[in-house]
């Protein structure tokens, strides 16, 4: 899964992220992993410092509730469940190293230079998903 990250407006406040044919891969990973990603900003190190910790197994679980409305997080060591409390939106879970690439990703391309003609692209194996 190709994913490719960029400024949404000319004010160059919108940091943005899709997927590179989409059509391939399962919708949720635009509609629960990305909009979890790009709502991530301040919390980068935070959210991996806490992954790490569960892949070292020095905690089972990391709860996190996201200020996106309605949504929590749930990361355990092979998966991360994303609930939402609307009943249209169903619970998903992807791979919880899927969730660590892409805010690896994610975090690399806010440390670049905030320019309107920024593009950062990163891949995450299909092998992965």
């Amino acid at each position: 899964m190709k994913i490719k990250c960029f400024y949404y407006d000319e004010d160059l406040r919108l940091p943005w992220a899709n997927i590179i044919d989409i059509q391939n891969y399962n919708i949720n990973y635009a509609k629960y992993l990305f909009n979890f990603i790009i709502h991530t900003n301040d919390r980068i190190e935070y959210l991996l410092e806490n992954i790490e910790k569960i892949q070292k197994r020095e905690e089972k679980l990391f709860e996190r509730l996201v200020e996106i409305p309605d949504i929590y997080i749930y990361i355990y060591l092979e998966k991360t469940l994303f609930e939402h409390n609307q009943e249209h939106w169903e619970e998903w879970e992807c791979p919880t190293i899927v969730v660590k690439k892409a805010l690896e990703g994610w975090k690399k391309f806010l440390e670049m230079p905030r320019d309107k003609n920024t593009v950062y692209e990163f891949e995450i194996p299909d092998s992965d998903l």
